[in-house]
């Protein structure tokens, strides 16, 4: 499967282009060298509610985050992916990270089969500008930038 997004499209959530490939997955890779600010951070906290939202209420799920990060947001983000990995606990879903200065590719991959390739990784809206607009807590109102996902069966 293809998507292919267009500049300033709405109607855009990672549900849409993901949420079918979750169901049954218990061990998922997320690789993204760009997270580090806090909007890159919310982006993998949506990702990650949705795999809480799919997940079996008797299964254990184990997502591993591989990153980059530059050394003035290293203790920072380090902070917020141990505090999301405490919060996740309480929904039987181990998160680790890793960080990775060589990376560039940008996916998901599934214990499924299915892989996600991520032309602009998790990083498909354009900004909101105030906290107190819907889009900032509604995925399909955003803005998207133009992007593209490509799903396969390894």
């Amino acid at each position: 499967k293809h998507i292919e997004i267009r500049d300033n499209q709405t109607n855009v959530s990672y549900e849409l282009l993901f949420g079918e490939y979750l169901k049954g997955a218990t061990n998922i890779k997320i690789v993204d060298p760009y997270i580090r600010l806090p909007y890159q951070i919310r982006n993998l906290m949506e990702l990650l509610s949705l795999v809480a939202k799919y997940k079996p209420l008797d299964n254990s799920i184990k997502i591993h985050l591989e990153t980059y990060n530059d050394a003035e947001y290293m203790e920072q983000t380090s902070i917020a992916f141990r505090d999301l990995s405490e919060s996740l606990e309480n929904q039987d879903i181990d998160f680790t990270f890793s960080y990775n200065e060589s990376i560039h590719d940008r996916y998901i991959s599934l214990d499924t089969g299915w892989k996600a390739i991520l032309g602009r990784a998790l990083d498909v809206w354009q900004r909101v500008f105030s906290r107190y607009d819907l889009s900032e807590y509604y995925q399909n109102s955003r803005l998207c930038k133009e992007f593209a996902v490509t799903i396969i069966k390894e």
